[in-house]
């Protein structure tokens, strides 16, 4: 990680991250003139996901829950936003692409998947390269939401948190275990 980021921001970016550029890559390599299609697309995965797409020249299709979480995701770059509590987010997408569809789908709520991806030490260094350099750029600009203390009742309200459909994440949320 670049030594200018803060320790919350470093925290909150590396398995994000590499997610991003791993499944972006290897699960589907984005590419310009793509429509691709994001799951909670305001989430700490979901804006990652935009940015990324975004600087490889794809069309950006995001779901989202609130009109505020929906400019959260345009401001990240994200071309259309469909607020899945009120629009069919199927007949929707394809109004967008005029009946096309689109090339991918990514889950900003998905379990891990970096693991899979990367196997060998020359891929680490590939991957978190890419990732470092995003930071650098300002590609990859890491918005945490909230942070919580390494606590029952912190780790209790960071899962209400995080479960909530619908619920105010925007970004990402951290469990801090010690002030340093």
């Amino acid at each position: 990680m670049p030594d200018e980021l803060s320790l919350e921001v470093a925290a909150g970016t590396l398995s994000h991250a590499l997610t991003v550029v791993t499944t972006m890559t290897e699960s589907y390599d984005v590419k310009k003139d793509d429509i691709i299609f994001i799951h909670t697309v305001a989430g700490g995965l979901g804006l990652l996901y935009t940015a990324y797409a975004k600087s490889r020249g794809a069309t950006v299709i995001g779901t989202t829950s609130t009109p505020e979480k929906a400019e959260l995701a345009k401001s990240y770059g994200a071309d259309h936003v469909i607020l899945y509590t009120q629009e069919d987010t199927v007949k929707r997408t394809l109004e967008i692409t005029n009946g096309e569809g689109v090339h991918a789908v990514f889950d900003g709520v998905g379990k891990d998947t970096v693991y899979g991806y990367i196997v060998t030490p020359e891929e680490a260094h590939h991957y978190s390269q890419e990732v470092s350099n995003a930071l650098k750029s300002g590609l990859f600009k890491i918005r945490i939401c909230s942070v919580y203390p390494f606590t029952a009742e912190g780790v209790q309200e960071a899962q209400r948190e995080i479960t909530t459909p619908g619920g105010k994440v925007a970004g990402k949320i951290l469990i801090k275990i010690a002030d340093v």
